[in-house]
């Protein structure tokens, strides 16, 4: 069975509030990626809320889409998602997500 494999907050965890202040960039070797099934997702977007590298938005139909190049696979996602419409892929990859601009 999956699991996600963190569940910090992201306003609250030091390493997302380091990467979120531009301090540094976002590099984690995942076994997980992030797999969004649209035909069960109702574009609630707790998904978009939950997501610490904003990985995920809702796309024109009103359903949630994730960019793989910046999801690190934490799972937060498909750990909150009420419809069950998120599951994690395995495969191990490594992600770099380079720090938001400092507006």
């Amino acid at each position: 069975d999956e699991t996600s494999i963190c569940n910090c907050c992201k306003d609250c965890c030091g390493t997302f509030n380091l990467w979120k202040k531009g301090t540094m960039p976002m590099i984690n070797w995942s076994n997980y990626l992030s797999n969004i099934d649209q035909d069960l997702c109702i574009g609630c977007g707790t998904c978009v809320e939950r997501c610490p590298t904003d990985a995920i938005e809702l796309n024109d139909d009103g359903k949630a889409e994730r960019n793989p190049d910046i999801c690190i696979g934490c799972g937060v996602c498909a750990h909150f998602c009420p419809e069950n419409a998120i599951s994690l892929l395995s495969g191990v990859r490594k992600v770099f997500v380079p720090p938001p601009k400092i507006k």
